[in-house]
């Protein structure tokens, strides 16, 4: 009698448990939405027709959430129907906790880490100091007292402090640069600095970008953003797109103002790029995009082909962001190992997956899914 009192009990804990972790998981897709969708009036969402919302919903359906087809309404507006686009509503949480194990992808997401992942052929930028809970480290890892990363810090005349988890759109990057400051209000600028991040930071070096980067905007850093897929022994990529700052801005992240574009596999450049409200550009600073081609590309994607079926293997899908330095030569700024973003991508270079699709909600249908967070993001 008390066995079976006993399995009772433990199974209306385990259906509360479900029906608890369900209500956080369609949370979560709402607030994924919403947040996606901040910037869109319905002038750019085209309704879609029954038939299509039949097609998507065999698609997606799966999943089991509520339908809502709004973020598939953009894509159509500007890019045309295709069933196979992904919506935030539905990759956050159900396919990207499916595809990556956040237990442990999670870690190569933090930047003071990266070095010990990457080479010198993909290498991060070089690291000043870093601090965690109030502790600072060097490039090594080896501890070091405060004072001393203040001495590290001082004796460049600029840096970049950002943090080194949950750094998406740019938020909290600082750029420092000495100019004409003297050395001890430098060092006391410095010193208040770290102090303030010294509960999640990294110090790094200033990246002088190539002239073929800069010339998009010289005032940020831009970035290639390369989208990768590696699944069941197959390497493939997913997306290629640039991303360039506006005028004056020291970031190139779309929700701070930048500018996104497609790249083809060769390097070309699509005839359009497009800022997070949806204004269209064909040239920046009098260069055409269509006129424009990348010579870095191809030799980038197989030093990123390596990477992931090497190093980082443990991840089915990566967002890589690549700068490349003054000789040419790339620099890994950051690895989204967990849930890359896929709507600006998919805005640009069509539906994440591709020809892969069915693939994918294969491998993920074959999966328990778990909300569990990973003990990396506490």
């Amino acid at each position: 009698m008390f066995q079976k009192a006993k399995r009772i009990i433990w199974q209306q804990l385990q259906r509360f448990a479900e029906r608890k972790q369900w209500r956080e998981v369609l949370q979560e897709s709402r607030s994924e939405e919403r947040l996606i969708l901040r910037s869109v009036d319905t002038s750019c969402m085209d309704s879609l027709t029954q038939a299509e919302k039949e097609a998507y919903d065999r698609q997606w359906g799966w999943l089991g959430l509520p339908p809502s087809y709004r973020e598939v309404e953009v894509f159509k507006h500007f890019n045309g129907f295709d069933p196979r686009y992904l919506s935030h509503y539905h990759y956050l949480p159900l396919i990207a906790r499916r595809l990556n194990d956040y237990s442990w992808t999670k870690r190569f997401e933090y930047k003071a880490l990266l070095g010990r992942f990457s080479n010198e052929v993909l290498r991060p930028p070089r690291t000043f100091a870093w601090a965690l809970n109030g502790e600072w480290y060097d490039a090594d890892f080896h501890q070091i007292p405060f004072e001393e990363a203040v001495r590290r810090c001082v004796a460049h005349d600029a840096f970049v402090c950002k943090p080194s988890a949950e750094s998406g759109d740019g938020r909290g990057v600082k750029l420092l640069k000495r100019g004409g400051v003297n050395k001890e209000k430098w060092d006391a600028t410095v010193s208040t600095i770290l102090a303030q991040c010294s509960k999640d930071a990294v110090v790094q070096e200033v990246i002088r970008q190539s002239p073929e980067m800069a010339q998009f905007n010289p005032s940020s850093l831009n970035t290639l953003r390369v989208t990768s897929l590696y699944l069941n022994g197959r390497f493939s990529i997913c997306s290629i797109i640039l991303r360039m700052g506006k005028s004056g801005s020291v970031v190139d992240n779309w929700n701070a103002g930048g500018i996104l574009l497609g790249v083809s596999l060769d390097g070309q450049l699509h005839e359009f790029g497009y800022d997070v409200a949806y204004n269209r550009f064909a040239d920046v600073n009098g260069i055409r995009f269509a006129e424009t081609r990348l010579a870095c590309v191809p030799a980038l994607l197989r030093l990123i082909e390596d990477a992931h079926t090497t190093r980082f293997s443990l991840c089915k899908l990566i967002g890589w962001d690549i700068a490349y330095e003054e000789g040419g030569r790339p620099v890994l700024i950051e690895v989204n190992s967990s849930q890359p973003g896929v709507f600006g991508e998919q805005f640009c270079t069509g539906p994440i997956f591709g020809d892969r699709t069915d693939e994918v909600i294969a491998y993920c249908r074959s999966k328990t899914f778990s909300y569990g967070r990973a003990l990396a993001s506490y």
